[in-house]
């Protein structure tokens, strides 16, 4: 009764502009009064402040860290991202999940909205949580530094720091809107959750795994002349892109993959969720 009071007023709009706008708000709204959210996002930042260590400059995971502040935070995304992309992704198809097993969707649907239209701010609304998660979170990790200081390196590798933010968001969610797909397959909170935590933990870690192997000595050395179906991969590019000497072109090129990815599992997740009863 909740997801039909609060979702009632998509009906009233005359455009989609204006539903797409309640759609977007009852998501916010849900997740604003869910105190699983702020857990997830406390346990995101826990993990980032305990992982995250000055040994990141002695034994670097990017190519080309900098002896500084920024060093440590390059790493730490490097690392402790990697774990918070597990749990935030997990919590992202759990919440979506649940709004199909309790017949949200269908409020959403009898409001007067398209399949299309629904899916879409269920799509987009996830791709701003998860990344607003995941990025504030690995940015709380470096507070243990002193928040001053931490402000000063931000500052002073602003075009850095935002160019990192960009690839935190499309980088982690093309590998978290595959688990999208298992939701509406499902159409069940732990079914999904457990397929999704499956999937992100071979995709994520195993891949991490084949890079310690291939390095020898030093993990850094895995992410120096990549193969080049790695390049099309998104969990190792997640610890590619972090390396502040690429060039435009190889910057580019990781947005087309992350955006193909995140385009397939659009398509693929609204097709079946297209079909559902």
């Amino acid at each position: 009764m909740k997801c039909f009071i609060i979702i009632f007023g998509v009906a009233k709009g005359d455009g989609m502009e204006i539903s797409m706008k309640n759609l977007m708000r009852y998501n916010y709204y849900r997740t604003r009064h869910n105190m699983l959210s702020y857990l997830i996002f406390l346990i995101c930042c826990v993990i980032a402040l305990v992982f995250t260590d000055e040994s990141y400059l002695t034994d670097p995971i990017v190519v080309n860290t900098p002896q500084s502040l920024t060093g440590v935070f390059m790493n730490e995304v490097a690392d402790a991202g990697i774990a918070n992309i597990l749990i935030v992704g997990c919590y992202v198809t759990f919440e979506f999940a649940g709004d199909l097993k309790q017949r949200c969707i269908n409020y959403e649907l009898i409001s007067g909205n398209s399949r299309n239209k629904v899916f879409i701010s269920h799509y987009a609304y996830s791709f701003i949580l998860s990344g607003s998660m995941i990025t504030g979170s690995l940015l709380v990790g470096c507070c243990k530094y002193g928040l001053t200081d931490w402000v000063i390196t931000i500052w002073n590798n602003i075009a850095y720091f935002l160019r990192s933010i960009l690839f935190i968001y499309i980088l982690s969610f093309s590998i978290i809107s595959m688990c999208m797909i298992f939701a509406v397959l499902f159409k069940d909170t732990a079914k999904s959750t457990i397929v999704t935590f499956v999937f992100l933990f071979l995709s994520c870690y195993i891949m991490a795994a084949i890079a310690s192997t291939i390095s020898g000595n030093s993990i850094v050395s895995a992410y120096e002349e990549p193969p080049l179906a790695l390049l099309f991969y998104p969990p190792y590019l997640w610890r590619w892109i972090l390396n502040p000497e690429l060039q435009m072109s190889q910057l580019l090129g990781v947005v087309t993959v992350a955006v193909l990815w995140c385009g397939s599992a659009f398509a693929i997740g609204n097709y079946f969720f297209s079909k559902l009863e």
